[in-house]
């Protein structure tokens, strides 16, 4: 079953039995696993997004190097 179905899955049965909680141990122990997931791919785009942070600044001073340079040679 892939990830979305079960996720759908454990909500619908939730709904129905709201105040039965008929989630197995399982189940709870699958919706943990999820959870900390998110959290790992939460901190995982949080360091890609500094990173991007850090490259575009540098392509940013590259690129104006590079018009800086272009300039001088042209008015030599």
């Amino acid at each position: 079953m892939k990830y979305s179905e079960r996720l759908e899955d454990i909500k619908e049965r939730f709904m129905k039995y709201e105040y039965d909680y008929n989630l197995s141990g399982e189940d709870v122990e699958w919706l943990i696993e999820q959870a900390e997931r998110v959290q790992e791919v939460e901190e995982e785009l949080k360091e890609l997004r500094a990173m991007y942070s850090v490259v575009n600044g540098e392509r940013i001073r590259y690129k104006q190097a590079f018009n800086l340079t272009k300039k001088l040679h042209e008015s030599s």
